[in-house]
């Protein structure tokens, strides 16, 4: 008696049955696969929900107040106000309301648009917008880098990577500031994305449109161009490799057309007083001026840039950077060993992805690390690198991955069990100082501010608000009262003076020669000046020691960190 197996076997069975039954199967197949997709889909959809929920979760205990607008902020602020008011492109807090040369224009618009919507360009009220703007920007980068990462690294690197970068100190920092870095990241982010399926026409055309949005974010946003033009001229596909460098030498071009106009124009060559356009006053003058012009443009008594002086740059800037690369992964204040070790491992997953022929990141990396590797502003590169940090981490979990595929297939079984609990003991040494370093943010450095704005009583928080800050606001509420509409003050920061008090503000003169700073602050003329705590109080200070009869000391902080001088007014 035949058994069941045999009966049922294909042997067995008609033809036709097998062929029923091989395309049964298949069928079954290919159904288990989609549903392993959709199944995955779904969780890698979830994750990323949770994700982004997580990151704008992370803002409420920073939900109130204005998004700090000093600084760099208050330069963005001023524009976009200008654009509002239909005046150009210009900073208002500045005699004679020049041109900006250094500023591209997408957070300007960014901040006009929200003062459009809301009828005000009320610091205040739009500041609070902006908080909330930059809180759904955040968490939206949160769930674009992990759908980038998926499509390289396995859900659990992906996921540890993108929570790395959520708590990392210096993403809460400067996304609470007014600064492109937000707008950069995002774009930099959506344009990788789009970037796997480009030779599609519609998301060639979006990944084209992302990179443009960088370029006018921040000016390396150019350099997105460069490392895709580079990738494709690698793969030989010349007709895009034509189309992405049109596309950017029009863009540059662009740009470096409106700063040549800028620069050529009668407003420029006859300034609204004399040292507007110096090589020190950063807002006033292009970015490539500041970095081959001056030695160091917070101390231009060390003169103008030799090739000897840029080599001595480099190699200065060269000891910073390995470490600062590390930093970028998990912690602004890593130990310098623990980060010279995670960007080894960055250098790794970059070759790796070299070795992959995935040229674009690498090239995207490498063009950057060498543009701020060239600048004379290494206190700058935790900031500078910060929205690279993903592209970073993306390499580091690659290089894991790479190395943990190669103890497992290591005969001897200590070398097998060796690389995961390493792995573990190094993302948990990360994790503890990147923790450590954000509970130190909110312990120490988020601190309350008060103020006058005009008769309303305004307190809030904000990171790395000193109390030599705290006198600045003070001193300014007790300035407004004082000063006469036409009345100009010098400051450290003369953006958030012009928000803050309404009155035309300068930089001070940075000038050790005190007849000539005295030549040229009169020149402006300024009636009040600030001699604060902040890197430009040897030059204010040298200045109204130097010329006693001339300065007179007015208004002095609780602390003494800050006093408040007046030009007499028989030395005009």
């Amino acid at each position: 008696m035949s058994s069941e197996a045999e009966i049922n076997s294909p042997a067995r069975q008609p033809a036709g049955s097998v062929i029923d039954h091989q395309v049964s199967r298949g069928l079954t197949r290919q159904i288990g696969t989609r549903l392993r997709k959709c199944d995955a889909k779904s969780v890698d959809f979830a994750i990323g929900a949770l994700l982004c929920i997580l990151a704008a979760m992370t803002w409420l205990p920073r939900a109130s107040g204005p998004i700090d607008m000093r600084w760099d902020g208050g330069a963005y602020y001023l524009l976009g106000t200008s654009i509002t008011h239909g005046q150009g492109y210009r900073l208002l807090n500045e005699p004679g309301n020049p041109n900006t040369t250094l500023h591209p224009p997408l957070l300007p618009m960014f901040i006009a648009v929200h003062q459009l919507l809301l009828g005000t360009t009320d610091p205040l009220v739009i500041g609070r917008a902006l908080r909330a703007s930059a809180c759904l920007l955040f968490a939206l980068q949160a769930l674009a880098i992990y759908v980038l990462l998926r499509g390289y690294i396995v859900r659990s690197a992906a996921l540890v990577a993108v929570l790395f970068w959520i708590f990392h100190p210096a993403n809460t920092y400067f996304s609470d500031t007014l600064y492109a870095e937000s707008l950069f990241g995002i774009t930099t982010i959506c344009f990788f994305v789009l970037h796997k399926r480009a030779g599609e026409r519609k998301y060639f055309l979006f990944a084209t449109a992302c990179a443009l949005l960088a370029f006018l974010a921040r000016t390396t946003g150019l350099l997105l161009f460069v490392a895709w033009a580079g990738e494709r001229l690698l793969k030989r596909d010349f007709r895009q490799v034509a189309a992405i460098t049109a596309i950017a030498l029009v863009s540059a071009g662009l740009w470096m057309g409106y700063i040549h106009r800028v620069e050529s124009s009668p407003q420029y060559m006859r300034p609204a007083y004399a040292y507007q356009h110096a090589d020190y006053v950063y807002f006033n003058i292009s970015y490539g001026k500041q970095i081959f012009r001056l030695v160091n443009p917070f101390e231009p008594e060390l003169g103008y840039l030799t090739p000897y002086s840029f080599a001595k740059r480099l190699y200065s800037n060269m000891r910073h950077i390995p470490a600062n690369i590390g930093r970028a992964v998990f912690s602004w204040t890593g130990g310098r060993n623990i980060s010279l070790l995670v960007a080894l491992f960055v250098l790794c997953g970059l070759l790796l992805q070299v070795s992959r022929k995935q040229y674009i990141i690498p090239f995207f990396v490498i063009l950057n690390v060498a543009a701020i590797w060239a600048t004379p502003f290494a206190k700058q590169f935790v900031r500078y690198l910060l929205p690279l940090s993903f592209l970073f981490s993306l390499l580091f979990f690659e290089a894991l991955a790479w190395l943990n595929a190669q103890s497992r297939a290591h005969r001897i079984g200590l070398v097998r069990r060796a690389a995961p609990l390493l792995t573990v003991a190094l993302l948990i040494v990360m994790g503890a100082e990147e923790l450590a370093a954000e509970r130190d943010l909110y312990r120490f450095h988020h601190d309350k501010i008060d103020y006058l704005h005009g008769r309303q009583h305004v307190s809030y928080r904000l990171f790395y608000y000193s109390p030599a800050d705290q006198e600045v606001d003070r001193g300014l509420d007790w300035v407004r009262g004082q000063a006469r509409p036409e009345d100009v003050v010098a400051a450290s920061d003369p953006q958030w003076v012009y928000l803050r008090a309404g009155l035309k503000s300068v930089m001070p003169p940075l000038e050790s020669n005190s007849s000539e700073a005295e030549r040229l602050i009169d020149s402006v003329p300024v009636r009040f000046l600030f001699v604060d705590e902040y890197i430009y109080r040897r030059y204010t200070s040298h200045l109204v020691e130097s010329n006693p009869d001339l300065w007179k000391c007015i208004w002095r902080g609780a602390g003494d960190r800050v006093k408040i001088y007046q030009r007499s007014d028989t030395g005009h």
